[in-house]
């Protein structure tokens, strides 16, 4: 069976967007999200550094140097 490794919660997005718009028309809002766009880059470069991370046996430290692009 192979080793579960998480990369931890800067790679788990959980938004709603036009959820209260209709079907056709809530990808125009994921359009005009930039935010949103941000984070789902930023998750898949953190996903991408952990996986070479866990690969090459080092400790997981994946999106260290990433910026959070809704700052609160």
């Amino acid at each position: 069976m192979a080793e579960i490794h998480e990369a931890g919660a800067s790679v788990e997005i959980d938004r709603y967007i036009g959820y209260s718009e209709p079907y056709a028309t809530s990808h125009a809002e994921i359009e005009k999200d930039t935010d949103i766009q941000n984070e789902v880059r930023n998750a898949a470069r953190i996903l991408a550094e952990a996986v070479v991370s866990v690969r090459a046996g080092n400790m997981l430290t994946a999106g260290a140097d990433l910026t959070d692009p809704r700052q609160k």
